[in-house]
């Protein structure tokens, strides 16, 4: 099986009220409520889209300059969709090198698209 058809969310980005053992509460349930819970900010719904129109790859530059947000705020949104796995990042070497980048994970647009449809 590959890397793609396993993914899931990470439980760790949940609430902790979240994590509760509820019995009722389905796997998918959970692993919907992480996904929407991180694109329920604008923010992060126009970071996702800006690199989704990218073709699935943005420097950080570019994200900062096209949403104008910067420093600790971007680091925060950045962290929370990468948290949750729908982006992953890639390391620059600095700024005579390589930017860092971030790549969209389709897998985790899929599961989203899934989740909503199914509600």
């Amino acid at each position: 099986m590959s890397a793609t058809n396993k993914y899931r969310p990470l439980r760790s980005y949940a609430d902790p009220l979240l994590l509760k053992n509820d019995p009722r509460l389905t796997d998918q349930d959970y692993d919907a409520a992480i996904l929407f819970h991180a694109l329920s900010d604008p923010t992060r719904v126009a970071i996702i889209r800006l690199i989704r129109t990218n073709n699935g790859v943005c420097d950080r530059s570019v994200i900062a300059e096209e949403t104008g947000i910067f420093d600790s705020r971007l680091t925060f949104h950045l962290a929370k969709l990468k948290k949750c796995g729908l982006i992953r990042m890639e390391r620059g070497t600095g700024r005579n090198g390589r930017a860092t980048r971030y790549h969209l994970i389709d897998r985790a647009l899929e599961l989203t698209k899934k989740y909503a449809a199914e509600l």
